[in-house]
């Protein structure tokens, strides 16, 4: 759909008129003209045709599912998150591993300490033993029970004593990711984030459909026998985690935030800074932020330089990040749920908006 196959100049109308009458025929006729008409004949036709393997019998089995969130209670709140392949399990097993600690009353290096250990400990255990819970067998109660858990906290009490520098996980800094938070006067909140893969997906238009594929098969591990490895039917391991919290069983926050890999440990950054620091939705967007995927060096925004010199003292190799993941966004809701607050964050393009 580009004109001469040229990306337009900044100012300049790009039109997708394929498209466009693609969601319309959508609209119009539904479902069923996406799985099963000239839509799903049209991206089957032009996969084969470049040595892909999907069917048309592909997109015919292929059924939406409407599964239960992942929940725990986190000092008077409770998380709720979507289950696997999505990466909200890894921040709900941090939260865990920090709930008997008091993070309000810690000096900034010391709280930080903790997060990157918590970090550390939990992303082995997730790119060892996540995938598709229909191939896996993974139960959420016992990823975060008790007992669980408290395995766990050897590794990062140890971590805590005397950090390591862990295994060097490759990192993918591309991210086409976006967020949305909303909430109405009643109460009702959606936290939707959604994804087309870093760098325009698979960068594959399909003709006459205008819709460009995305490339979430590339999420999956290549190598076999492993929790992640590719198979017929299944979901790939992904990164989106969005939040909803409830206080008392009433509203209280609805957040997220685009990144990939950093998501999981951005929510677990937005939810200390929400809930144990009571800072305003807006606040926790804007505070500095750190990453680990379970090694050290630890990805650190900008901090005063005494905060570092001390994190750096209690044993952590530190790498400076002018943003990590981003743009979040959220919505805070007073008792009264017509009472809203909201917040963007400032590593991106977003708006809080009213009606």
């Amino acid at each position: 759909y580009l004109k001469n196959n040229v990306p337009p100049k900044p100012n300049q109308k790009l039109t997708n008129p394929e498209l466009a009458r693609t969601l319309e025929t959508i609209a119009a006729d539904g479902a069923p003209a996406f799985y099963q008409g000239e839509i799903a004949q049209k991206i089957v036709n032009y996969i084969q045709e470049t040595g892909g393997c999907l069917t048309l019998e592909d997109f015919h089995q292929y059924r939406a599912k409407i599964m239960e969130p992942y929940q725990i209670q986190y000092r008077d709140y409770q998380l709720s998150t979507p289950p696997l392949g999505a990466g909200g399990l890894t921040t709900l097993q941090m939260l865990r591993l920090i709930e008997n600690y008091d993070l309000s009353q810690m000096p900034v290096a010391q709280r930080f300490h903790l997060l990157a250990e918590a970090m550390k400990t939990c992303w082995p255990v997730r790119l060892k033993r996540f995938g598709d819970p229909l191939f896996t067998g993974i139960d959420p109660s016992t990823e975060l029970g008790d007992q669980f858990i408290s395995d766990l906290k050897s590794n990062f009490e140890n971590g805590l004593k005397s950090p390591q520098p862990g295994k060097i996980v490759a990192y993918e800094p591309i991210s086409c990711t976006s967020h949305i938070s909303t909430a109405d006067i009643n109460g009702n909140l959606v936290a939707l984030t959604q994804t087309h893969g870093g760098g325009f997906g698979s960068m594959v238009t399909v003709p006459g459909t205008g819709l460009l594929l995305g490339h979430g098969i590339g999420r999956f591990d290549p190598r076999p026998r492993l929790a992640n490895s590719i198979a017929p039917r299944k979901s790939p391991l992904h990164n989106m985690s969005p939040i909803i919290a409830l206080k008392d069983g009433l509203p209280f926050a609805t957040y997220g935030i685009p990144g990939g890999r950093t998501i999981a440990n951005n929510q677990l950054n937005l939810t200390v800074n929400l809930i144990d620091l009571k800072m305003t939705m807006q606040e926790a967007l804007d505070a500095p932020r750190l990453h680990s995927e379970g090694a050290e060096p630890i990805q650190i925004e900008d901090i005063d330089k005494s905060t570092l010199a001390e994190f750096q003292r209690l044993g952590h190799q530190t790498q400076h990040s002018s943003g990590i993941g981003g743009p979040g966004h959220g919505v805070m809701v007073a008792d009264d749920p017509a009472i809203q607050s909201g917040g963007t964050d400032p590593r991106g393009q977003g708006h809080v908006m009213s009606s």
